[in-house]
């Protein structure tokens, strides 16, 4: 069976989890005497406790706790075939679930068990995902760039609030603007500048030298043609927004962050890291899970609880919800992209102003709480019925 995952990342983490889970069972139980040491250790503890209470229930639960453990979970393995993600089946990718995974570790025997368990998890939520995708009117699918339009939105965002790279283009464009530009905007408003939007940048309304400007919009217009800008045309298509002026509105953006630069864009910075770590954060709990798994069986042959197994589950449960709460983090955003857009007249709402963005992230960190909450809840009902 291939280990499948959202992204790369998580995915290539997803799959060392499981060969370490794997590593650690194969300490347990065959390279030292732990694990016969904790059969040994529940065998004595639930006959002593059947003896003095007069009741074999105790002793009962440990045989059916080892009997599940040494038929089901210990003796069965396999050897993993490759790691894959969603976004190298439905999209694009630079890098591939499998060379992170060689990177990681050099061991392909995994639990044949829990493993098939977690995938069944983890695909029951990549299909409910593409289902959702295929509903959307637009081609803005989560499956093959999660947060693909919010992150390039921040990206750009970022460079346009920070100095131009060209240190030449940088110096005459900074000629331009304090020396003909604001000048010229302050006569025609006769208020500060950067209280507006500078969406035209004609010279016809502002009196500033034309050649200068036709100049300098061709060395904009070069280095937009590239990178990030570039993708902003066919981003916006596929979430299916329309584009006004929008050469018009990347330039007052350049110019408008060159005046404002230095201010504090803390929000923006933040909502682009939550997006950038949310792979790393799937995939670190995946593997806890994972990992976490030898450790409880060897907890629950000795104490015998089922509460630790119902913990447990209510855990995986939650961990595995971080595909879909992430999705439907995505697709709350896009409606607000879409109603920014509706209520914009330029497109330089998509990167100087990303509040759908911002939102994107607040609810990458929201909904996993939610999730928290009614898993345990359900869990809580479960227990309060049986």
């Amino acid at each position: 069976m291939d280990i499948f995952g959202l992204t790369p990342i998580d995915a290539a983490l997803s799959a060392w989890g499981l060969n370490c889970s794997q590593k650690l069972t194969e300490f347990f139980f065959n390279q030292t005497f732990l694990g016969v040491t904790a059969f040994v250790a529940g065998f004595v503890w639930s006959l002593w406790q059947s003896v003095r209470e007069v009741n074999f229930k105790h002793f009962a639960v440990f045989v059916v706790i080892s009997l599940t453990g040494t038929i089901l979970f210990i003796p069965h393995k396999y050897q993993q075939s490759s790691v894959k993600s969603a976004v190298e089946v439905y999209g694009a990718s630079k890098n591939t679930a499998q060379s992170i995974n060689v990177t990681l570790t050099n061991g392909h025997t995994i639990p044949t068990i829990l493993s098939f368990i977690g995938q069944m998890a983890d695909m029951v939520s990549i299909g409910t995902i593409s289902i959702l995708d295929a509903a959307l009117s637009n081609n803005a699918k989560f499956l093959g760039d999660p947060f693909g339009p919010q992150k390039l939105s921040l990206q750009i965002h970022q460079i346009v609030h920070a100095p131009l790279e060209d240190v030449h283009l940088r110096e005459s464009l900074g000629d331009f603007i304090y020396a003909q530009y604001l000048p010229s905007l302050i006569m025609y408003q006769n208020k500060t500048p950067i209280l507006y939007d500078l969406h035209s940048l004609s010279p016809e309304k502002f009196r500033y030298d034309n050649s200068q400007w036709d100049n300098l919009k061709l060395r904009l217009g070069t280095l937009t043609a590239a990178g990030p800008w570039a993708r902003i045309k066919g981003t916006l298509s596929q979430m299916g927004i329309r584009q006004n002026n929008l050469d018009e509105a990347i330039f007052a953006s350049i110019i408008r962050g060159q005046i404002q630069a230095g201010e504090n864009n803390w929000p923006w910075s933040w909502a682009m890291s939550t997006q950038t770590f949310f792979p790393y954060i799937m995939g670190w709990a995946n593997f806890c899970v994972y990992v976490s798994f030898p450790v409880l069986m060897l907890a629950i042959v000795i104490v015998r609880r089922m509460g630790l197994f119902l913990r447990y589950a209510e855990i995986f449960l939650w961990v595995k919800s971080f595909y879909l709460t992430s999705a439907i983090s995505y697709y709350i955003s896009l409606m607000i992209a879409h109603l920014q857009a509706q209520t914009s007249v330029q497109a330089n709402w998509f990167w100087d102003y990303p509040h759908y963005a911002v939102v994107a992230s607040v609810l990458l960190c929201l909904m996993p709480v939610l999730t928290l909450l009614g898993v345990h809840q359900s869990f809580q009902l479960i227990n309060h019925r049986t």
